[in-house]
């Protein structure tokens, strides 16, 4: 056996192109990309060296370390993917075709010998997978997997014929997946037919694979029986290739449906162990069409023009074989490069399915951006799915948190409402229909529902959370802190829990407790910006004004923190340094304009409008021609979207600057020219979307001017003709450029006049 060894596998051009081959087939990048794959990868590892390991038996049939090294290495494969197991197979039927008469190299005076070697280590195979098969399900509780009929349609018709018909076009799908693995798909649920007549034309595929196999076997079937087989029929080479198909065949055995039920209809990674036969099967092709199984190269020169002419034929198409199937592999693997690019290259492959149009939506929603770029794809592909199985729970409820995260709470409600028709005890669902009925103001129901959700799943630690923000809002504090603690005893790692619980706290009047409670939080996320301000205003209400100071002025910045983390916990800290300087001013003093204006613009600068404009109207009230808060009133009851409060605020304002000394450190050029060019965006409230409009009618380079003017909102010079306010707005433009002749309305100025 040693010579048959090294004549066939060392060193040999089969082994040779057959390992090409197998490394650059597109029908491995599945299991060589995804991370699941790596049980296939060492389970093909343990098979290999189980296998060269039974090679090297040789003919003794006491050889206990070698073939205890086979048995251990089938077992570690085993344990790896219980696919490997099926090497003790393969070395059974390798032993059987390398007995005498099939090319094995023994004379027929050690025949008997080697017919006792053979039974003997057939029977030690067949005890040992035995034995793994039996510990395998020991391990795993000895009950198989369930499936439904949604995974693997085939297995669960009750018509035997069908069954039949339909297991083999599978085979014949698996098959074309080795030898032409155009269309890769990641899942095929719902793309295969079930088979229900012997006329259906697919049967014809199942007919000429079953020939093939036949055709390829019947050598190495016959070599058992050498007296019955015909002349010329057994050779080395044609046993070679029984031996390659029987590894195809065995090892695809558990994936077949015939002694166990799989869950799914074709998968690429479950072809990774019988590619190597094909592989092998596609080497030994070419070596046999080539007229040689050693080596490719010959004596050219002692060759016909003909021969020559086959010879390199054959070698650009093996050439052109590998380099198509290395470009197929490097597009299949830039596919696997993301989940949104895996499923939408399924999606295109295999438009049946609604798990793969559920899968994308999904990716997509885990790459959503601020500005929402994929959110429309991804609701018609939540749509896609819903209408190939309607019934589908999960992808109403993903369909409603994206609808509620766009403030679409009719519809989002609904969506959960379908989910929970389609499934009762979908307790996420009826949580999140339950966020969404108290932003419609059904309070009352929103509290059944979340009650409900955590009798179904009393460890849901987001519907605990989202019931103690309920109850807060309904100002039931003593079950509102409740339910925030036993959200946080659930998942103490979530810092937005030990926040909520401080809030209830600091609602009750509990100052030290919330404190501690915002602290927690920060430790947990030290750029938690809601935290961080809780606790400043905590600090300072427990009148630790000195604590206060440092804590804002020199935050200790964890050096966990990323740069922009980093940059946004400083830009905080900043904000509320300043918070706490002016409250403490206003706190001795509540009449000071400058403090309650600049309180005011910071409150502004984080978009805490509301409160921003109650100061600017008390420094108002103090001072009614006081030119700040008259512009940063009306800057912010524009924000607040009430336009025409916004010109009356900046007619004052320019009517303030008129009556102004000289000497007014609010009348300068620059201050002039801003209050001007402010002063066109209250005339115009709908400047910024005409600039849209007015795009087409430009070029380029204006509407890209255009666009940028109407992004920063002060310099809305573009006018609708309707309105009757272009001469005002030229006016204001004209002011501006005089006032300051390097101010931004310059430009907004030739825009107007396009």
């Amino acid at each position: 056996m040693d010579d048959l060894i090294d004549e066939r596998l060392e060193g040999t051009s089969v082994g040779m192109l057959a390992g090409l081959l197998f490394a650059v087939h597109p029908v491995h990048t599945e299991a060589v990309a995804n991370v699941v794959g790596r049980a296939e990868l060492l389970s093909a590892v343990y098979f290999m060296l189980s296998l060269l390991c039974f090679l090297r038996l040789g003919r003794k049939r006491t050889n206990p370390i070698g073939l205890g090294a086979v048995i251990i290495l089938a077992g570690l494969g085993m344990l790896s993917k219980e696919q490997a197991v099926t090497v003790l197979g393969v070395c059974g039927a390798f032993q059987l075709l390398l007995a005498p008469g099939s090319g094995g190299g023994v004379g027929s005076k050690s025949r008997l010998i080697w017919q006792e070697v053979t039974a003997w280590r057939v029977v030690m195979l067949g005890t040992c997978g035995a034995v793994l098969l039996a510990f395998r399900g020991l391990v795993c509780g000895g009950a198989p997997q369930i499936f439904s009929s949604e995974d693997n349609p085939a297995a669960f018709e009750p018509e035997l014929l069908t069954r039949a018909l339909s297991y083999t076009n599978l085979y014949v799908l698996n098959a074309l997946q080795l030898v032409w693995p155009a269309r890769l798909c990641c899942d095929w649920n719902g793309a295969v037919a079930l088979v229900h007549s012997v006329w259906d034309p697919r049967n014809l595929g199942g007919l000429l694979l079953y020939a093939m196999l036949l055709a390829l076997l019947m050598p190495g079937i016959l070599s058992l029986a050498p007296p019955f087989a015909p002349a010329g029929l057994i050779s080395r080479l044609t046993v070679d290739g029984a031996e390659h198909g029987v590894t195809m065949i065995i090892t695809f055995l558990p994936s077949s449906n015939i002694f166990l039920t799989v869950g799914f209809v074709i998968a690429e990674r479950v072809l990774y162990l019988p590619s190597i036969g094909y592989c092998f099967l596609v080497s030994l092709g070419v070596h046999r069409v080539l007229g040689t199984t050693n080596r490719f190269a010959l004596n050219v020169k002692a060759r016909s023009l003909a021969s020559r002419c086959r010879h390199w034929m054959v070698k650009a198409g093996i050439g052109a074989l590998v380099l198509a199937s290395a470009g197929k592999t490097m597009q299949r693997g830039r596919q696997w490069k993301t989940p949104e690019d895996l499923y939408m290259s399924g999606v295109a492959v295999n438009p049946w399915s609604y798990k793969l149009h559920y899968s994308l939506a999904t990716a997509l929603g885990e790459k959503q951006d601020a500005a929402g770029m994929y959110a429309e794809l991804q609701e018609r592909h939540y749509k896609i799915s819903l209408q190939l199985k309607p019934t589908h729970a999960n992808a109403y409820n993903n369909l409603g948190l994206m609808l509620a995260g766009q403030k679409r709470w009719k519809e989002a409600a609904e969506c959960y409402r379908h989910a929970l028709e389609h499934r009762e005890s979908h307790s996420k669902a009826m949580s999140n229909l339950a966020v969404v009925l108290k932003e419609l103001g059904q309070t009352e129901e929103a509290e059944a529902l979340h009650r409900q959700a955590l009798q179904l799943q009393p460890t849901d630690h987001k519907a605990q959370n989202n019931l103690g923000l309920l109850l807060m809002e309904l100002g039931r504090t003593t079950e509102a802190r409740k339910a925030h603690q036993m959200a946080l005893d659930l998942a103490p790692g979530v810092p937005m829990y030990h926040n909520n619980l401080g809030a209830v706290y600091w609602k009750q009047g509990h100052v030290r407790e919330a404190a501690a409670y915002y602290r927690a939080a920060l430790r947990l996320n030290p750029a938690y910006g809601s935290a961080l301000q809780n606790l400043v205003i905590a600090i300072n209400k427990s009148g630790r004004l000195l604590e206060t100071q440092r804590f804002c002025a020199q935050p200790r910045l964890p050096a966990a923190l990323t740069a922009q983390q980093r940059e946004e916990r400083e830009q905080d800290c900043r904000a509320l340094h300043h918070i706490f300087y002016l409250q403490e001013t206003l706190r001795l003093d509540p009449k000071i304009v400058d403090a309650l204006d600049n309180l005011g613009g910071v409150l502004a600068s984080r978009r805490e409008y509301v409160a921003a404009l109650e100061l600017f109207e008390k420094a108002l009230a103090l001072e009614p021609g006081y030119i700040p808060s008259l512009r940063n009133a009306g800057l912010t009851t524009r924000n607040l979207g009430r336009h025409a409060e916004a010109k009356q605020y900046q007619t004052k304002a320019l009517a303030a600057i008129k009556r102004a000394p000289a000497d007014d450190p609010y009348t300068t050029p620059a201050q002039v020219a801003a209050a001007h060019n402010d002063m066109v965006s209250f005339l115009l409230p709908r400047a910024k979307e005409r600039l849209v409009g007015l795009a087409d009618k430009r070029n380029d380079a204006v509407a890209g001017l255009a666009n940028k003017s109407g992004a920063t909102g002060n310099q809305a010079g573009v006018i609708e003709a309707e309105l009757g306010d272009v001469n005002a707005a030229r006016a204001h433009f004209l002011l501006a450029v005089k006032a300051d002749p390097n101010h931004e309305a310059a430009k907004n100025l030739r825009l107007l006049r396009g």
